[in-house]
């Protein structure tokens, strides 16, 4: 399914939590609600919809609920917003898959929450927030930048990524239409700060056979040494690595993704 017929069957419904605007996708509702519940966090650049492949894919099996955030930019209290939204939906725990941003957030998610985890997967992602915060203004730089500036430092980077291969325009007019179209300049910033003014995480309260860790070589967003201390956390959790598919392997390699989330998910029954 392309996005545009998926973006006229599925459609994102805002519900209030705790007086803030989340944006959920969901789908794979059965009546008896006996299926298990399966929700995506997406990155600074995602929203719910950017999930697509894996949404479809994973409605058949699980109730898939696929966020868009508000604009927080309180790491602890987005994830806490979303325990609230769980149980605002009656979801007493859920597989989390989080890609990068998402990825952290997951892991401090299941760091408060670890009764309401079934199984996570860290993606493309990190759990300390030093190599990142290196690479950026401090947050009082990025709360008084413009949203415009912001979005023009974000997408030349972006931008860049097509200039030096062909074959991720796609993925880059994918990328640009999220940044510049569906997501508010305060949402963006609050994205940017949540992890900006995030300490390293301890360590998960759940046995790594409950942690999938999903990586890509060629990410040119999350250095391999913050890559490799995720993988050295937790050696027991499975590891699904791609030799090429960037920052958003679930869009440049939707099949052999959503193949990993399976094979994870048959596991852990």
């Amino acid at each position: 399914m392309d996005l545009d017929t998926f973006r006229g069957r599925f459609e994102t419904e805002i519900h209030s939590v705790n007086g803030r605007r989340w944006g959920v996708i969901d789908c794979g509702v059965d009546s008896a609600g006996n299926k298990p519940v399966f929700i995506f966090l997406p990155g600074t650049l995602g929203t719910a919809e950017i999930f697509w492949n894996q949404i479809v894919a994973l409605s058949d099996s699980h109730r898939v609920l696929s966020l868009t955030y508000p604009a927080l930019a309180d790491a602890e209290a987005l994830v806490d917003d979303l325990a609230d939204l769980m149980s605002k939906f009656e979801l007493k725990s859920a597989s989390i898959l989080g890609s990068s941003l998402g990825g952290f957030l997951a892991q401090l998610f299941a760091i408060r929450h670890a009764d309401r985890v079934e199984h996570i997967f860290i993606a493309n992602s990190l759990s300390d927030p030093t190599p990142f915060k290196t690479q950026q203004p401090p947050p009082w730089q990025i709360s008084a930048m413009p949203a415009s500036m912001l979005r023009k430092v974000m997408g030349d980077r972006v931008q860049s990524w097509s200039a030096n291969d062909e074959s991720m325009k796609p993925l880059v007019e994918l990328l640009m239409h999220q940044l510049n179209k569906a997501i508010p300049g305060r949402n963006l910033k609050a994205r940017v700060l949540a992890l900006l003014k995030s300490d390293n995480l301890p360590h998960l309260p759940i046995p790594d056979s409950r942690i999938t860790i999903i990586d890509s070589e060629d990410d040119p967003l999350i250095p391999e040494t913050a890559r490799a201390e995720v993988r050295r956390r937790y050696p027991q959790a499975r590891h699904c690595g791609f030799k090429y598919g960037g920052h958003f392997p679930y869009v440049v390699r939707p099949d052999d993704y959503t193949a990993h989330i399976r094979t994870s998910l048959e596991r852990a029954v």
